[in-house]
């Protein structure tokens, strides 16, 4: 994205090479529990990503990226927050902590931006053909 992140706020331990970030919280770090500065990435647990939007809506600077589903109250925060929203297509696949492949997303997928710095580099992906624009 031509972006450097000054928090990863829900990193694998050591972080990951592919997130470009200043510094990142583990599992072990508790994210949540830290305040959030300058421009943030945050891919949270699919399994509850409740309070990780609850808290990015509040930030408003960053990017997180999360299950495209508006059913429960944590998502719709953070959708309300966005100033940008991309759906990459085809559907992410997944990696483990060492950048290894482990298959496709059954489910579809959203990355939302807040910020002057998201929102350009949501427009650069959509211009290289990265991701589909869904809002702008």
């Amino acid at each position: 994205m031509g972006v450097t992140f000054d928090v990863d706020v829900a990193a694998p331990p050591g972080g990951v090479p592919w997130v470009p970030a200043r510094r990142s919280y583990s599992l072990e770090d508790d994210g949540l529990a830290h305040s959030w500065d300058g421009f943030v990435w945050c891919n949270p647990p699919y399994s509850s990503p409740f309070a990780w939007c609850d808290k990015w809506a509040t930030h408003r600077n960053g990017l997180i990226l999360l299950r495209a589903d508006l059913s429960s109250s944590g998502p719709a925060a953070a959708f309300a927050a966005a100033t940008s929203m991309f759906v990459p297509t085809p559907r992410l696949q997944f990696v483990n902590g060492h950048g290894e492949k482990r298959g496709n997303a059954d489910f579809s997928t959203v990355l939302l931006g807040a910020g002057v710095d998201a929102d350009q580099a949501l427009h650069g992906l959509r211009d290289k053909g990265v991701f589909r624009e869904l809002v702008d």
